[in-house]
């Protein structure tokens, strides 16, 4: 089993004492920040037809979070409501999970692709190094 927590606001004190303890760290804020970035909305609007509209789909995304009155501008967390909402709307998604954990459960998570750097980074976060040892499993 693999013990994986969200980097939050740790120091990389916290995030080093959390690795000798065994526990990965992702290296973003949460892990909505993996399955709301900007490679995961293009391949959405790809997926149904609408690469036209990536670009769109992405400042708004931008927007929602600059817009943010709490938290820090890359929590995705506090902002991946409203950008479900701007996904559903603006690609004119029909049956995209009845809420936003089920959107990037059902919806968002499926079209992470291996050679995606943010698969990568995710893979690294979750497989990497941790108490020394090289957990990464080959593609």
């Amino acid at each position: 089993m693999i013990k994986l927590i969200d980097g939050d606001e740790n120091s990389s004190v916290e995030i080093e004492e959390f690795r000798s303890r065994g526990i990965r760290v992702l290296s973003r804020r949460n892990l909505e920040s993996y399955l709301f970035d900007d490679e995961v909305l293009h391949e959405l609007a790809r997926s149904v037809n609408q690469e036209d509209k990536a670009k769109s789909l992405i400042a708004k995304k931008t927007e929602i979070l600059q817009a943010q009155t709490k938290g820090a501008v890359d929590d995705l967390k506090i902002a991946s409501g409203k950008i479900y909402v701007e996904c559903k709307n603006l690609l004119q998604l029909s049956n995209p999970g009845n809420s936003v954990k089920t959107f990037m459960r059902d919806t968002l998570a499926p079209l992470f692709r291996s050679e995606m750097s943010v698969y990568k980074e995710l893979k690294t976060d979750i497989f990497g190094v941790c108490r020394g040892k090289n957990y990464m499993p080959s593609d």
